[in-house]
């Protein structure tokens, strides 16, 4: 919880805010991640997908290029790092 509130104070409410009307809204979420962030993405996508939005982990490094190229308006990157 501390980190969470550190971040929040690094970035700001507006932007905290701005970041969740986008994945609010989003008609596709991607979450991309690769080595041992992987198993986040995919928690991070399944936590998404059971608030009723349209997540999917992407993971694999040989199409994470060709799936970042795909997205287009209204879907939504989220880079786990």
């Amino acid at each position: 919880v501390s980190a969470l509130l550190q971040q929040r104070e690094r970035l700001g409410a507006d932007a905290i805010a701005r970041a969740i009307e986008l994945l609010d809204g989003a008609a596709r979420i991607e979450v991309f991640a690769v080595g041992p962030y992987r198993p986040v993405a995919d928690d991070a996508a399944a936590r998404l997908l059971h608030l009723g939005l349209p997540a999917v982990a992407a993971t694999d490094p040989s199409t994470l290029a060709a799936r970042a190229a795909a997205l287009g308006p209204g879907q939504v990157a989220l880079l786990l790092s």
